[in-house]
């Protein structure tokens, strides 16, 4: 009887796996339906990871899986959030976040409050804590404590000049007076319990960091104008003239994780469109925040290929007829894992599609539709080219993402 359950069990997680697969695709193709894929991607990564305890085992079976496309730290929210799946179900509604890592910064915190509590021995660490380090991170670099780019880029106000070390009268007796840049803040806060909540905030410990960066939206000018400020450590405390939506308070500069995301993605989004201060665009911010996480992720994802890519081209033996393939920023050949096509039907596949795009010019087709029309086109060859039609499909599925990237097709026969 145990066995029987133990094997439904793993059908089930299977089935899961398989599911979440297919929502991947979908999840690379389309951003206006990206959201609705993270639930069941997350289902099952989580039961990928029951069905591969071993960090061993869980290692190798992700780097042949679609799920591939997420860095670890994707990876990670991603199961997390499969733990948390009811709890954090109502908050993926009403969010435009597609985003795993900054879906679990955001939602993790409030999920797991909501979750019923389960006393663990000691030893036992969750599904996410215990993976495996499959692609190595780049080093986290040292947090920035000023932003002297941004802050030329954007015109000083005159109460923005450097104060001395020694404060104004007016100044000297609030609690701050003789830190740096005492006189600065003083000016731009003016609500006298917003300035005192300040002074608690900056002497408890990690206090430093939030005053830093409440210097720098000051001085890069994206505090604005004096106000009376904001009594909390989200987006309002730097931002003071942004409505008090879900996603400012979301934020907590006295994480580093937030801070950094600050100045690496709102600070820079903000001088490259001022018009979202404007309080009818402010809505824009959140999608825009996202957008910008997702291009970088996914140039990091490109670099990361290509570089795999460039290490096996130096290692393989080519033979007399073969080359390096590359099909719009996706290497298709030569490859580390198990492909469904040969080199002959990769080679004729490039081919057709280079014929087929031609074709596409002048049916004015979008890209998205190109790619539809042409996987349906060949969806009839598989029982007698099933490695041809794959090697289509790859290429078409690279156009639909990437329709600008390089290619590196073979040369055309000369018949």
């Amino acid at each position: 009887m145990t066995t029987d359950i133990a094997t439904v069990s793993s059908l089930d997680d299977e089935r899961t796996i398989r599911d979440g697969e297919a929502c991947v695709t979908r999840f690379e193709r389309s951003l206006s339906d990206a959201r609705e894929q993270i639930i069941p991607i997350a289902r099952g990564l989580l039961a990928a990871r029951r069905k591969y305890p071993s960090n061993e085992a869980f290692g190798e079976w992700f780097r042949g899986s679609p799920y591939h496309i997420f860095n670890p730290n994707d990876r990670a929210a991603l199961i997390n959030i499969g733990e948390y799946e009811q709890q954090i179900g109502p908050f993926l509604k009403d969010t435009t976040l597609t985003a795993p890592q900054l879906i679990w910064s955001t939602y993790g915190g409030a999920a797991k409050a909501l979750a019923p509590i389960v006393l663990l021995p000691p030893s036992k660490t969750t599904a996410a804590e215990n993976l495996p380090e499959i692609a190595a991170e780049p080093t986290p670099q040292p947090e920035k404590t000023s932003l002297e780019p941004i802050a030329e880029a954007v015109p000083k106000s005159p109460a923005s000049s450097e104060p001395t070390e020694r404060p104004t009268k007016k100044v000297r007796q609030w609690m701050l007076a003789g830190r740096q840049n005492a006189d600065l803040v003083f000016d731009h806060v003016t609500n006298t319990e917003v300035r005192s909540f300040i002074s608690t905030t900056v002497r408890q410990k990690g206090g430093g960091a939030v005053w830093d960066i409440l210097v720098e939206a000051i001085k890069g000018g994206f505090y604005g104008p004096p106000s009376s400020g904001s009594s909390t450590t989200n987006l309002l405390m730097i931002l003071p003239w942004l409505k008090r939506t879900k996603y400012a308070m979301s934020f907590d500069l006295t994480k580093p994780a937030s801070r950094r995301t600050v100045r690496e993605d709102l600070f820079p989004l903000l001088l490259e469109q001022p018009e979202l201060r404007d309080p009818d665009k402010q809505q824009g911010i959140e999608r825009a925040m996202d957008q910008r996480w997702r291009a970088r992720e996914e140039q990091k994802r490109r670099d990361a290929m290509m570089s795999r890519h460039a290490g096996l081209v130096a290692k393989h033996q080519f033979k007399d007829d073969e080359q390096e393939v590359i099909a719009f920023g996706r290497p298709l050949w030569p490859h580390d894992l198990t492909q469904r096509y040969s080199y002959e039907e990769l080679r004729s596949a490039c081919w057709f599609v280079e014929f087929f795009l031609g074709i596409k010019a002048q049916a004015k087709w979008s890209d998205r539709e190109c790619g539809m029309q042409g996987r349906h086109l060949v969806k009839y060859i598989e029982p007698v080219a099933s490695g041809l039609m794959h090697a289509i499909h790859e290429i078409l599925n690279a156009y639909e993402l990437n329709p600008t990237g390089e290619n590196k097709f073979p040369p055309k026969p000369i018949r």
